[in-house]
């Protein structure tokens, strides 16, 4: 029988309602553009698979930085943690502008790659 979790983003995984962490794949963060936040639904299937779906995001403000060479993104006097997969997946080289995704209610480190802008 699927067991059902519903949880937040934490820019790397999710929190789930029973207080526990459950990883949430590069891949899938970077595609949905995930946003500290987000409201998820987990769905760990009976072979193991784990199946999120994306219920509410949160509100988001959109600023645009410039890549550096730590994974990060400098905008707004602030620099953002951004998963290597988001980096990775539009090519980017520092120095880059990068065109970024933060909840526009929240303090945090985490920021979702929406585009970049090649030099």
């Amino acid at each position: 029988m699927n067991r059902i979790i519903f949880g937040r983003f934490d820019g790397q995984n999710m929190t789930g309602d029973d207080g526990k962490t459950y990883l949430v794949r590069p891949n899938y963060a970077s595609k949905s553009r995930l946003v500290v936040g987000d409201e998820l639904k987990l769905c760990i299937e009976d072979d193991g698979n784990f199946v999120y779906k994306q219920l509410a995001p949160v509100t988001r403000r959109r600023m645009i930085g410039i890549v550096t060479k730590e994974y990060t993104v400098a905008a707004d006097n602030k620099i953002y943690k951004v998963l290597p997969a988001m980096l990775t997946y539009f090519k980017t080289q520092p120095g880059d502008e990068a065109v970024i995704l933060t909840p526009e209610f929240e303090e945090t480190q985490w920021a979702a790659l929406d585009n970049i802008i090649k030099k």
